[in-house]
């Protein structure tokens, strides 16, 4: 393979057969090859990458790879099977950057085993366990775009099998953290429509969005909205009881005392609500805890306003 690579490697620096199908086709063979050797890999690190741009090329110059077709489609194989199988090796030891960029190739090479037709049932279809390890080994990098570009093409193509629903949490927890309100809804829709079983995770991945990227009087407003509506079940009463009851403190500390004490009103209708769906007597619990806690901020209100002046007596009627 060394002495084929001299060769092809005059044909590239000859102006007139540098540009030949046959050389960019012979280009992919050999390259691929020194890559595939395990003996030589390691002496021509560029092989890979080569061998991959000049497939594209290759294709770019005859769409239909005719004379791919006729040697045979061993660079494929390479290009694929030995990325995976290192890739799977580096993901084993944990140095995540080069598995990815291992797995990146294979993913490549079968996006264009696909898309050209060269796979056994014809069809375009994605490697669903490629691009899966492409994103874990992308995520475990920390090249978080990379990894939400993989876990996107897995979700857009509805790949709901058991062990992909963590796809799905990652992008929800993503977008969340970007509070891009599009995506996250575009996600949330199909976490949904893939796994109903799971409503309830997919309703707590909702309020969280809600709380980290909505005011509280945003999520007030969609509460009692919603409410009126009928559209709320058990789950979303106690998880807005949960928010109102304990919400963000730099957004509670800007509250007065009034619009802190209509909140924990407002929790306590959700957990009552909650209650009524049930009969779960934490709920009910919950419920008294914060009117007893109104009741005492009112209580310590009532008792400051002590005299018997009229303003004083006033004070203590409003209360």
């Amino acid at each position: 393979f060394e002495n084929a690579k001299k060769e092809v490697d005059k044909l590239l620096a000859d102006p007139k057969t540098k540009d030949k199908t046959e050389t960019i086709m012979w280009k992919v063979y050999v390259y691929s090859a020194l890559y595939a050797d395990p003996t030589l890999s390691s002496k021509y690190p560029e092989a890979s990458q080569e061998a991959y741009d000049a497939l594209t090329k290759y294709a770019a110059i005859e769409p239909d790879l005719k004379k791919m077709k006729e040697n045979g489609l061993d660079p494929l194989s390479n290009l694929y099977i030995v990325s995976f199988n290192r890739g799977k090796e580096f993901f084993t030891q944990k140095t995540y950057d080069k598995a990815y960029d291992y797995f990146l190739l294979s993913k490549k090479t079968s996006e264009f085993i696909g898309k050209n037709g060269l796979n056994s049932s014809g069809s375009y279809t994605i490697d669903t366990t490629v691009i899966l390890y492409t994103a874990f080994s992308a995520q475990n990098a920390a090249k978080t775009a990379e990894a939400v570009a993989n876990y996107k093409e897995l979700a857009d193509w509805k790949v709901a099998d058991k062990e992909y629903i963590d796809n799905y949490k990652f992008l929800l927890n993503h977008y969340t953290a970007q509070g891009d309100k599009e995506n996250f809804t575009k996600y949330l829709e199909l976490s949904r429509q893939l796994y109903p079983a799971d409503a309830s995770l997919w309703n707590q991945y909702d309020m969280n969005f809600q709380s980290q990227n909505s005011s509280i009087a945003e999520m007030v407003s969609k509460y009692k909205q919603d409410d009126a509506a009928g559209k709320l079940t058990e789950n979303d009463y106690v998880s807005y009881g949960e928010n109102f009851a304990t919400p963000d403190k730099s957004q509670a500390d800007k509250l007065d005392s009034a619009a802190k004490s209509e909140l924990k009103k407002t929790a306590s209708d959700a957990f009552a609500k909650a209650f009524n769906t049930s009969k779960n007597g934490l709920y009910a619990f919950n419920a008294g805890v914060l009117q007893y806690n109104v009741f005492g901020e009112l209580d310590d209100r009532y008792y400051g306003f002590r005299g018997e002046s009229p303003a004083l007596k006033a004070a203590r009627t409003e209360v």
